[in-house]
């Protein structure tokens, strides 16, 4: 068998068509299982063949598959398969007849000229179906005829036998209505395995009645607030952290006669004419406002405003019609309020 022929019937296996360039293509048809009624067989799916000599262009699958078999090129294969169809046309010229496989064979009416195509009718050329066999139906066995055709009486069960059925299975309708009907109460919950464990509050939470007071209305006392004197904790800091006064300069200046000690200086007057404020705290409403200024007066002689700006009050302690005199008292003040900032009207 020639290698054209060899690489058809492979090419069948996955192929419905496989063109022979030159002489004609073959053509592969999906037959279904057939069970056969007379002798009881049942025949494994197969592919019947046909043959067209009207497909002579061929289409490169057939060279495809020699040049990748033999690792060459594809112009060599051409070239292998263009010779062996040369040499099947003679044959089938000469002899009548070429074979083309398990698909089946051509054949030259000498007559007429006419080509036939025989194909083989058994062969099964696909791999899903090559392993099944072929199975033939086995025969049944003659079924015995009945020896005795006389109907078999039951003796009807005695009285006492039917009721005592009755009242067994009633007692256990009863048993069982109790049992699904009747509550079961688990007072722990850690018996149940799908429940958390139970958890005790060490006493109970405080509900109102009507005849008690609320909670929110009972009298609190709460420590007030202790001012903390900040300039005071700063100077402080310098004079024992940062570097420690001798004592002799210490005692000198509490020996310093009382003509020389630079003199307090005023507070700066505030007035609403001024266009600039130096504020030294800003909250939110009145009562914040006159609670800081009470606290402030603790370590402040001077006296405090309260300026009002959209959403804001603001505590102011001195001001002034130009931004320099403010921020003259700005620096006047920075040893009192800490953070204090100028602010315009």
């Amino acid at each position: 068998m020639n290698t054209t022929v060899r690489h058809m019937e492979w090419l069948l296996t996955v192929h419905d068509c496989v063109v022979i360039p030159g002489l004609g293509a073959v053509l592969a048809h999906r037959q279904c299982a057939v069970y056969d009624s007379v002798d009881g067989s049942l025949c494994a799916p197969c592919r019947t063949y046909t043959f067209n000599a009207g497909l002579k262009e061929g289409d490169g699958l057939l060279e495809q598959s020699i040049a990748r078999a033999q690792r060459i090129s594809y112009r060599q294969a051409q070239a292998i398969v263009a010779d062996e169809v040369t040499a099947m046309l003679s044959q089938l010229n000469t002899e009548g007849e070429v074979s083309l496989g398990r698909a089946g064979s051509l054949r030259l009416d000498t007559a007429d000229g006419t080509l036939a195509f025989v194909g083989n009718g058994t062969d099964a050329l696909t791999p899903l179906a090559l392993w099944l066999p072929e199975r033939v139906e086995p025969a049944t066995a003659a079924q015995p005829a009945a020896q005795d055709h006389t109907p078999i009486i039951t003796p009807p069960q005695p009285r006492w036998y039917r009721a005592l059925r009755v009242a067994a299975i009633t007692a256990a309708v009863v048993a069982v209505g109790m049992v699904v009907s009747t509550p079961i109460v688990v007072n722990n919950a850690n018996f149940a395995s799908t429940t958390p464990p139970a958890i005790s509050a060490p006493r109970y939470a405080y509900v109102p009645t009507p005849a008690s007071q609320a909670v929110m209305d009972l009298p609190m006392t709460a420590p007030a607030p202790t001012a903390v004197d900040t300039a005071a904790r700063y100077q402080y800091q310098r004079e024992h952290t940062l570097g420690a006064t001798p004592a002799t300069a210490i005692a000198a200046k509490a020996e310093q006669p009382k003509a020389q000690q630079p003199k307090a200086q005023a507070a700066p007057a505030i007035n609403d004419a001024g266009a600039y404020c130096v504020v030294v705290a800003s909250l939110a409403n009145d009562s914040q406002a006159n609670e800081f200024i009470d606290q402030a007066a603790k370590r402040y002689k001077g006296e405090l405003g309260i300026l009002r700006q959209g959403k804001y009050t603001r505590v102011y302690a001195a001001s002034a019609s130009t931004a320099a005199q403010a921020q003259k008292m700005l620096n006047s003040l920075a040893s009192t309020f800490e953070g204090a900032w100028i602010c315009r009207r």
